[in-house]
């Protein structure tokens, strides 16, 4: 039996592709069901766009790529696609949107793909990945031959989820150029010389980051090991090893956003009695990024396979007929339903160029 496309990994990303493709279509994943991170997203409640999405909202060496690929897929899209479902959704500030419940958007997905009739496989090992003339061969114990090949396997973040590097490792075996990859939207852990900074786990304040040529505005979240909530997560989008992270605890110019727990504790660590001396000290703090909380905590990969290496429609331009969608690409986005969306708008770009050759 050939199948028209064999999809590898039911994220949100493989879900949307199948869903739109014609002919037969099989889905095959490591995990015992489909769409892990999807139910985890936004807290249960799936980010699953923004209403003021845009390229700028993402990284990637190659930006310029980005813009012709949201063409396939609108906030409105997503929005008319959760109300299909009757599935109630809210904004919140930034322009996020979240839904009532995670399973829902998942639950939408899945039946998508029913009324398209595409075929599950589940718990899936895959031992092996070839192309032979014009098929795909894909050994999962028995071998499963293919005209196409998406690969839509995500990154490395949520191992506990079953992310791998699998797509990665299948980009490299099709000689592939990669870039480095590395946890993102994550928590970032604090130097020897900032330890005292965990006495004040639970606190969260509002504050400006500066790390290169980027500001990034939001709440700080002190934790027990390092730095996290929005404003640290979208910093260590842009952050690498070595740089300095800028912050200001005082964006508004005022001590009254600054908890006195807070205050306190950096009085006592520069030695300051009086409460307007400290005000430059916290308007000004900086140090040198050593390492983040890694991927067990991060919420997506930076990096992952170069869209140098595929054609507009994200096809291997050296192996026709592999495509690869989602966040295994060199393209993520700032915390706020950006990947959720752009994993949507690769998987149409996909399905549009293999529904129309």
């Amino acid at each position: 039996m050939i199948y028209d496309v064999v999809i590898i990994g039911a994220g949100a990303s493989g879900l949307m592709c199948a869903s739109k493709l014609c002919g037969r279509i099989l889905v095959v994943d490591s995990n015992k069901s489909a769409g892990a991170k999807i139910l985890v997203s936004g807290g249960g409640k799936c980010n699953f766009s923004n209403l003021k999405i845009s390229a700028k909202n993402y990284v990637s060496t190659t930006p310029e790529r980005i813009d012709e690929l949201l063409q396939f897929w609108s906030c409105r899209d997503s929005i008319n696609l959760i109300s299909k479902y009757k599935i109630k959704y809210e904004e919140r500030d930034g322009g996020k949107l979240f839904a009532e419940d995670a399973r829902k958007v998942l639950d939408a997905l899945l039946s998508e793909c029913r009324k398209n009739n595409v075929e599950f496989l589940f718990g899936v090992n895959i031992q092996s990945v070839e192309k032979k003339d014009e098929l795909f061969c894909i050994d999962i114990g028995k071998k499963v031959l293919s005209k196409k090949l998406v690969i839509a396997t995500g990154g490395k973040s949520y191992s506990r989820l079953g992310a791998s590097d699998f797509g990665l490792r299948l980009a490299k075996q099709f000689k592939l150029k990669l870039v480095q990859n590395q946890p993102a939207l994550v928590g970032l852990k604090y130097p020897m010389e900032l330890r005292f900074l965990s006495n004040l786990s639970g606190v969260s304040l509002p504050v400006k980051i500066g790390v290169k040529n980027k500001v990034v505005e939001g709440n700080l979240l002190f934790a027990h090991y390092g730095i996290t909530g929005p404003a640290v997560l979208n910093s260590s989008l842009y952050v690498d090893v070595g740089d300095v992270l800028n912050i200001n605890f005082v964006p508004y110019k005022t001590l009254k956003t600054v908890p006195a727990r807070a205050l306190k504790t950096f009085m006592d660590y520069y030695e300051i009695s009086q409460k307007d001396r400290v005000f430059d000290k916290l308007k000004n703090f900086s140090y040198k990024y050593i390492t983040s909380f890694g991927y067990e905590k991060a919420e997506v990969m930076r990096g992952g396979v170069s869209l140098l290496n595929l054609n507009q429609n994200l096809e291997a331009k050296k192996v026709s007929g592999l495509y690869f969608i989602g966040e295994v690409l060199d393209i993520t986005g700032e915390v706020g339903g950006f990947n959720l969306h752009i994993a949507f708008a690769t998987a149409n770009c996909v399905a549009r160029a293999i529904n129309n050759p």
